[in-house]
């Protein structure tokens, strides 16, 4: 569409700094060559376009808000008023003006680039009861969908935002959109999403003044209508109270118009704000250095050293985050460094969340956890090479050990195997002298942790090796197949090699060796 030329008490083009032109030439193939496109509409064309909307609004949402025409006029025309107004805009002025109101309203918009905090919208799952927009005309934009290529697909931008408004209404939203006839016609007419448009107003010549007549077709949808086609009227002309004439009738029959449920009061409405609270913190969290350094980390230090976690808002609402990570991340909350790498399951999980590239990660964690890593390594060498029971306690760092001599159930001589260890409650009765008759014995109950190691044989089996016998009780409430001895273990499986002291810390050994035989000789 070539640059149009307007009275400026009647519409206002919009002007972006040039730092964030930047962002809508990236997001659009046709910016360069167009403009921006968008047009604010005029507050008392605005609030004629709002009277079909339905009558209880307490959050109306605008997807390309600028200064908040829209917005204000779905407050204003309603009875019940409206209790938070939010919009997208990438105009860093861009902003929904104060007015007066006997209703208590909350305002916000997103400075963003709508092709890139709409899609945040969607993976928060935002849904809103009521949607108004004046999305910019004939533009190409790349959001949302990707093609086979894994590239964004570039669609006008009047069809992306009609697509991505019906993605985020509820089950009983509505909404309102403002486009170009022609574009309507060619695109929007044959969308299966146009099925749920109840009524769609062409208005001639909408921008008197100007060198170009353009016709628009104002769209009215709710996602319950089930009719088979929206009412279609005409207004002989752009002013305000020709429209309000020609929507006066759908307005006050729009119950009876729209083929599906229809918002009465105030408790039918299912939306709430917090999605959009949720990505107004996630985008500033992307593109504000200072409230990200304050805010920004998943996984960081206290004062006294503890790892403290936090999950944002976004990512609990988007469910990006698989939840076997989130459950990983809640397990090292509170915990200290030097307490998690001490077991073989914690310090992987700790390992993971810290190195992971998963979670935002404070340096002070990072420095922490591999300083306790490299104490835990250092204090659990062993003094001197440990014999093949020794090293059963070192087995719990493997995850495949290999078969020597079958031990007649599954197992193949040279292969390796998945292996798993647990620490369990053991139990055994041991006979032992009477406390008080000392010439009787008695059953004595012994439990205590104990170490389980758990083997996968050839046919998908799994062993359980014990230092002592399960009870029968035991056995049922365990997951393995088969139970044997960790003497069996010792008998049949390659133990691995452990490195001691003189290997890992060769110099610090030697010094150490001198210091004890220079004490020996004084």
């Amino acid at each position: 569409m070539p640059s149009i030329l307007m009275s400026q008490n009647f519409m206002r083009k919009q002007k972006l700094h040039f730092d964030n032109l930047d962002e809508v030439l990236k997001s659009s193939t046709s910016a360069a060559r167009k403009g921006t496109q968008q047009f604010e509409t005029p507050p008392e064309h605005a609030e004629a376009l709002c009277l079909p909307l339905p009558r209880v609004r307490p959050i109306v949402f605008d997807p390309q808000c600028g200064h908040g025409a829209l917005l204000r006029a779905a407050a204003v025309t309603c009875k019940d008023g409206a209790h938070r107004l939010l919009g997208i805009d990438i105009d860093p002025t861009a902003s929904i003006p104060d007015f007066p109101s006997r209703w208590h309203y909350q305002r916000d918009v997103i400075h963003a680039d709508c092709t890139k905090a709409l899609p945040l919208l969607q993976q928060a799952r935002a849904r809103f009861d009521l949607i108004v927009a004046n999305p910019p005309f004939s533009l190409r934009w790349k959001i949302g969908q990707e093609s086979d290529a894994g590239r964004a697909v570039a669609k006008d931008s009047t069809l992306a935002t009609f697509e991505i408004i019906h993605s985020l209404l509820t089950k009983i939203g509505e909404g309102m959109m403002i486009c170009n006839a022609a574009t309507a016609d060619r695109l929007l007419v044959p969308h299966p999403l146009y099925s749920k448009t109840w009524l769609r107003l062409d208005v001639p010549n909408f921008f008197p003044g100007v060198l170009q007549k353009m016709n628009l077709a104002v769209l009215y949808f709710a996602n319950s209508h089930k009719g088979s086609g929206p009412l279609l009227l005409t207004a002989p002309d752009s002013m305000p109270d020709t429209i309000r004439r020609a929507l006066d009738h759908p307005a006050r029959n729009r119950d009876m118009l729209i083929r599906g449920y229809t918002v009465r009061k105030s408790g039918d409405t299912w939306a709430n704000a917090s999605s959009f609270d949720a990505v107004q913190e996630e985008w500033r969290r992307l593109t504000d250095a200072e409230f990200a350094a304050r805010n920004g980390w998943n996984i960081k230090l206290t004062a006294h050293g503890h790892i403290t976690t936090y999950l944002t808002p976004f990512q609990n609402l988007s469910g990006q985050v698989p939840v076997e990570l989130v459950n990983a991340l809640s397990k090292i909350h509170g915990q200290h460094p030097a307490a998690l790498v001490v077991q073989r399951t914690s310090r992987r999980a700790l390992l993971l969340a810290v190195r992971g590239n998963i979670w935002r990660v404070h340096p002070e964690v990072v420095a922490a956890v591999d300083a306790a890593v490299l104490a835990y390594n250092a204090v659990r060498a062993p003094l001197r090479p440990l014999n093949r029971v020794q090293r059963l306690g070192h087995l719990d760092e493997e995850d495949m050990i290999k078969c020597e001599r079958p031990p007649c159930y599954g197992f193949t001589a040279g292969k390796s195997y998945p292996m798993e260890s647990e620490t369990i409650e053991g139990k055994k009765v041991e006979l032992r002298p009477h406390w008080r008759e000392k010439d009787e014995k008695e059953d004595v109950l012994v439990t205590g942790q104990e170490l389980l190691l758990r083997i996968q044989d050839d046919h998908k089996k799994w062993h359980g090796f014990t230092q002592y016998t399960l009870g029968a009780e035991q056995e049922n409430e365990r997951p393995e197949d088969y139970f044997h001895l960790l003497s069996e273990l010792v008998e049949c499986f390659e133990i691995p090699e452990v490195p001691d002291v003189a290997e890992l810390h060769p110099q610090e050994f030697a010094m150490y060796q001198a210091r004890m035989r220079a004490l020996e000789w004084n």
